[in-house]
């Protein structure tokens, strides 16, 4: 079930979206988490999520652009077999994520003209492992940046980009306690486009 509204606000400068959910899934295989049989699937009744998004892209000047998201889940065990989990947070799935990029692009008049940069942050909230209840994977924030060299009246764009420029050290998610899965380190990525 889902309800959304789309709306062109700031004299259409930007788009919002906005919508709430509630997804429910019935009969889930999983993993049975045993070593001796690591194929070993089982059945889990019933999963519900619940939660709204939030969506605004545009332009806060013509060469200030700028996306940002957020979004709540609420999604929650609603039927297994071990009664001790009913009711419990769903397995590797953040409450709050949030994104924010922006780019800015030096105008005609300035020396900096073919040049661009952006800005981004990441953000995951907490999540509970797979397997294990006795600790949760911890929320993280990365922080990224990209410069944008695009030469007047051409269809080329070069661009460097450098992700987790803290080099925050984080995990996507978790089995148990010895089995997390780690993000990625500080990295760089060059780029080139070119528009037909």
């Amino acid at each position: 079930k889902e309800l959304g509204v789309k709306a062109d606000v700031f004299k259409n400068r930007m788009s919002l979206t906005a919508s709430v959910y509630q997804i429910n899934q019935k009969n889930i295989l999983m993993n049975a988490n045993d070593p001796t049989n690591p194929d070993l699937l089982v059945q889990r009744g019933a999963d519900r999520s619940s939660g709204f998004e939030v969506d605004l892209a545009g332009y806060l000047l013509t060469n200030w652009q700028i996306n940002a998201s957020y979004s709540y889940v609420d999604a929650t065990i609603i039927m297994d077999k071990d009664a001790s989990l009913i009711g419990q947070r769903k397995e590797n799935t953040p409450q709050h994520s949030a994104n924010l990029w922006t780019r800015y692009n030096f105008g005609a008049k300035s020396v900096l003209k073919d040049l661009g940069v952006g800005l981004g942050v990441q953000h995951s909230g907490s999540k509970v492992p797979w397997f294990v209840r006795t600790f949760e994977v911890p929320a993280y924030t990365l922080l990224d940046m990209a410069v944008y060299y695009t030469p007047a009246k051409s269809n080329i764009q070069v661009s460097i980009n450098m992700n987790n420029v803290t080099n925050e050290t984080y995990w996507t998610g978790a089995q148990t306690y010895l089995r997390l899965f780690p993000g990625a380190p500080r990295n760089m990525m060059l780029t080139m486009n070119y528009k037909f």
